[in-house]
């Protein structure tokens, strides 16, 4: 098994010659949808940044982008930062020039990496796909090049352990490595139950594989596991910014020592300029705390929390974890249910039939029929991630 080492990202020897976006390329590039986020000021080594906001249900994929931007404090990232730090909300559309302008001064992408960065640049209002790996690694896809156009690296901990059920294991690694050919595994196993008097034997496997699959889903339905965390914390580099991938959502973390601590964007904490990182410690959150720019623990008593409305933002953001959680919990009812629904069918078979034998053929043909009715009034659900 690869450990994911910070490097996920497509490496510039698979391209050649570097250059500018053309004209065209830039000419594609539309406005988004939302049109602005608001910001924050922090400290950090001594210094004042402003970092942006969440907004609700915004683009976390941009809003992770500028914040690694801004806190890796680069010349090359100047205008970027001073833009955001002059206003209490910036627009959109300005994010977006800033970030083709430091595609133009960086050099990191070919004339045909560039083209296809400013294509994906407006989709990040509705969301970015990237289909993370089990072994701490990305399928290299086009959408990977947005990372590598601003020298970002992006992670998730979402690994399977070595020492895990060794046939859970070997299923995950070898047959379904990433969560897409996983999930396709459900879904294939879905349609095979519809039919399982006539299945192959090759069939069957993907039924009985899929059983370990849901079981692995069921113990990181956060999409984090122990040995993921552990991994980031061994082999994250220290002091870098890294755009992180978890529950759908990206966001901006950096190790420091043997820690890993994920930025607070929440606007819970608008107001609240010393709550600048939340330490990833446990995959629930029971063990995490929150630590200031420096990451020097903050240490607060309830009555002051309550008279500076620190409480308030406490709430707020647990109340966001806790949405996420009910989240990934939803869509792994809604998966549990689809499968709950296919077993019923195969197991309703037999006592049709038996049923059919003791009220005569007539019946039996009515219920068939009264079967496919049924079943082409029902739609499947659709598939997204955990």
């Amino acid at each position: 098994m690869n450990e994911h080492k910070g490097s996920n990202l497509i490496s510039d020897e698979d391209y050649g010659y570097q250059s500018q976006p053309t004209t065209a390329a830039v000419a594609a590039l539309q406005p988004l949808d939302i049109s602005h986020f608001k910001t924050k000021k922090i400290q950090r080594n001594n210094q004042t940044l402003t970092i942006l906001l969440q907004n609700s249900n915004g683009p976390c994929a941009l809003l992770a982008i500028v914040n690694c931007l801004i806190l890796a404090h680069s010349d090359i990232y100047q205008g970027l930062s001073q833009y955001v730090a002059y206003s209490e909300i910036v627009e959109v559309s300005e994010l977006l020039k800033y970030l083709v302008e430091i595609i133009h001064t960086a050099h990191t992408l070919t004339a045909e990496e560039a083209e296809i960065v400013l294509q994906l640049l407006p989709t990040l209002n509705t969301g970015l796909s990237i289909n993370p790996k089990f072994d701490g690694s990305f399928e290299q896809t086009r959408e990977l090049l947005i990372f590598k156009a601003f020298g970002l690296q992006v992670a998730h901990g979402w690994i399977i352990s070595p020492e895990a059920d060794i046939d859970e294991y070997h299923t995950i690694i070898e047959r379904y490595p990433s969560y897409e050919s996983a999930q396709q595994c459900l879904i294939d196993a879905y349609d095979i139950n519809e039919r399982a008097a006539t299945a192959t034997p090759q069939e069957l496997q993907i039924i009985e594989d899929s059983h370990k699959v849901r079981a692995y889903f069921a113990k990181c339905g956060t999409q984090l596991t122990e040995y993921g965390l552990s991994t980031l914390s061994r082999h994250l580099t220290p002091g870098q910014m890294y755009v992180f991938f978890r529950n759908n959502h990206f966001n901006t973390i950096v190790r420091d020592g043997m820690e890993i601590f994920q930025l607070l964007t929440d606007l819970g904490f608008a107001e609240k300029s010393e709550y600048v990182w939340e330490s990833l410690l446990s995959i629930n959150g029971t063990n995490n705390s929150f630590f200031k720019g420096d990451f020097q623990p903050i240490f607060v008593r309830e009555s002051q929390l309550a008279d500076d409305g620190g409480a308030a933002a406490l709430h707020s953001y647990d109340q966001m974890e806790d949405e996420d959680r009910a989240l990934a919990m939803a869509i792994q009812e809604e998966e549990d249910q689809r499968a709950a629904k296919a077993l019923q069918k195969r197991y309703q078979k037999p006592n049709a039939a038996a049923e059919g034998q003791t009220e005569g053929q007539t019946a039996k043909k009515d219920s068939k029929k009264k079967g496919k009715k049924d079943k082409k009034g029902k739609k499947k659900s659709s598939c997204v991630i955990l």
